[in-house]
Order: structure tokens, then sequence, then C-alpha cells
């Protein structure tokens, strides 16, 4: 977890920062970010207890893969 202000932080150093609202705001924002010149912060917050709980089904799903694979 962050405490920090990534728009603090992006002020203080002159760059551009978008913070992302919902999903369909996420390919707009990068596809801009990525036309112009310079940097920019593309913010996206997370529910890190959710991030956490798909990446063990993920890594769990693809462990028992491997394992029927390698049988």
């Amino acid at each position: 977890p962050q405490s920090v202000s990534f728009r603090a932080l992006a002020d203080l150093y002159g760059v551009r920062h978008r913070l992302i609202e919902s999903a369909t705001d996420l390919v707009p924002a990068v596809d801009a970010a990525a036309a112009s010149p310079g940097v920019d912060v593309v913010e996206v917050r997370t529910d890190r207890r959710a991030n956490v709980e798909l990446h063990e089904r993920i890594w769990a799903r693809a462990s028992r893969r491997l394992d029927d694979a390698l049988g």
C-alpha cells in the first residue's frame, strides 16, 4: 500500500498525471500518454487484497496445468 500522492510527485517533477477512474478510461489515457512527448504518469488504483486473491488463483491454476502437462 502506498501513501504517496502520485499527483503531487508528478507536479513536483513537472510531468503530466492522469488518474484512471474506470476501466474504460485506461486505453485512452495510455494512448494519450504514448502520443505526447515527455513523461506521463497514468495512475490506476486497485484493491490490494483482491489483487492478491486473483494472483493466488491464477498461480494455483497455472500450477495445476503444469502438473497435468508434465504428468
